[in-house]
């Protein structure tokens, strides 16, 4: 009798339904691929002849249909024109909106970093300690942003405040004790030596005052950028400062229907002019830390009678999150038998 891999695959699927021969093919393929003769390459070609003998057992794509196709083709033309689309028209009752924001006296956390911010000014390399501050915020409160700046100020800095060079010379367990309690703070720690470095090498330790050139260096995007532009250099032509809380306040009164950040960016900038974004962020990020959280609290908010489209939705409270039961693996106990 031969061998498993020397007989002809169409004796081994006789009788046999197609899902049967398709599983005994790659069954087949399989055992071939393993086998160490010299022979496997004619084995293969012969095995090759043999499948494709089968032709109804390999199943053919379906082919799309017409809604189908045009379902796909109508996404694809939103997500690449709704920025279009959308820029250029500016919510009806903004203004009032905002004016709701404004008297809802919320200011949360921002307004101290702020603060804290604008004392950097007067200090010497107060521009590249307002640059790490800003860091040093991106998913984390505000308050231990400004804490660990301070320690890394008193710590490495010297008469002249917090330099590139200080920092780049730091050992890295001196800058992990001051930012232990940022989160992120082992990647936070390489990005502001990264950016130290770079700044010392491609702008002779100093801070760059353009939008391009900040967001070249390494863990800087748009939302820092547009921050230590407006606070700390006080240009009135920089972009939106967009966090979490400015989308989130954003999409919630309909001032923006997209879900990336950078095109709700784009949304503000259309109908708020450049001396004043930094203060509706301001603005915004104080609302969102305070009343419009991600469970927002509706009942206390001045928008939620008849300016806050979202509103409806959660009158009623805070959203209860169904509880979802974990089957937790019950404890093994190993009974050691003697001999």
């Amino acid at each position: 009798m031969l061998p498993l891999a020397d007989r002809a695959p169409s004796a081994l699927m006789m009788d046999m339904t197609p899902e049967a021969s398709l599983a005994k093919l790659e069954l087949l393929e399989t055992f071939v691929f393993s086998q160490t003769s010299s022979q496997w390459p004619a084995r293969l070609e012969s095995f090759a002849e043999e499948r494709t003998s089968f032709p109804n057992l390999v199943p053919a794509p379906s082919p799309k249909s017409g809604h189908e196709e045009n379902f796909e083709k109508a996404s694809r033309a939103s997500l690449k024109c709704a920025s279009a689309s959308h820029r250029g028209k500016s919510p009806s009752r903004w203004r009032q909106q905002l004016q709701g924001l404004v008297a809802s006296g919320a200011s949360g956390t921002v307004q101290e970093f702020h603060e804290y911010l604008c004392t950097l000014r007067s200090t010497a390399d107060g521009e590249f300690a307002s640059l790490c501050a800003a860091i040093l915020s991106v998913q984390t409160r505000d308050r231990l942003a400004i804490s660990a700046t301070r320690r890394l100020t008193s710590r490495l800095g010297c008469e002249e405040g917090l330099s590139p060079a200080a920092l780049v010379l730091a050992p890295v367990d001196v800058l992990t004790q001051c930012l232990q309690d940022v989160n992120f703070y082992k990647s936070k720690v390489l990005r502001l030596r990264e950016t130290a470095a770079t700044l010392l090498s491609q702008h002779s330790g100093r801070v760059p005052a353009s939008f391009e050139a900040l967001v070249a260096l390494p863990g800087i995007g748009p939302k820092i950028a547009n921050l230590v532009l407006a606070v700390t250099f006080q240009q009135p032509d920089c972009g939106m400062i967009v966090d979490t809380h400015v989308h989130r306040v954003a999409r919630r009164l309909g001032w923006s229907t997209f879900t990336a950040p950078r095109q709700t960016q784009q949304c503000l900038e259309d109908f708020i002019s450049a001396e004043k974004r930094e203060i509706v962020a301001r603005q915004m990020i104080g609302f969102g830390q305070e009343i419009c959280k991600p469970r927002p609290m509706c009942n206390k908010c001045p928008l939620a009678q008849d300016l806050c489209p979202s509103a409806l939705s959660f009158l009623s409270g805070p959203v209860a999150r169904p509880k979802l039961w974990k089957l937790r693996p019950r404890k093994r106990t190993i009974i050691e038998l003697g001999p």
